[in-house]
């Protein structure tokens, strides 16, 4: 019986530890834009919080209806520069600390994998 509690948390320590929280800030992987994420009623959304960007506005909204489903987000994603909705997966990544993988279904047979990682204090602020 004690092996049982003991192996049951373990089993939740870990799931906490790969079930990061998203909110907060992010940066492209060409750090040319800080996503803000942030919690709403019942999901997620992501705006463009700042870009170096020439055409892109701040304030922008990237993400909408994001919902936690097990150790997954799944909403959808909009590109900025068409407007174009798609569905997104979003995961944290288990082998590299504060990143997300968005994996963007842009045709049915080939996914877009993009990485965004956590902003750190004074890192493109």
């Amino acid at each position: 019986m004690k092996n049982f509690i003991l192996l049951a948390i373990v089993f939740f320590i870990q799931q906490e530890l790969f079930s990061q929280d998203i909110s907060g800030n992010w940066l492209s992987e060409d750090t040319s834009r800080i996503y803000s994420i942030y919690k709403t009623r019942n999901s997620y959304e992501a705006k463009i919080f700042s870009s170096s960007r020439e055409n892109d506005k701040e304030g922008i909204l990237i993400i909408r209806k994001a919902k936690k489903k097990k150790n997954k987000y799944k909403g959808i994603i909009i590109a900025v520069d068409d407007g174009l909705e798609r569905s997104v997966i979003i995961t944290t990544d288990r082998k590299k600390v504060n990143t997300l993988k968005l994996k963007i279904r842009r045709l049915i047979i080939f996914p877009v994998t993009i990485y965004w990682h956590k902003q750190t204090v004074g890192q493109n602020s």
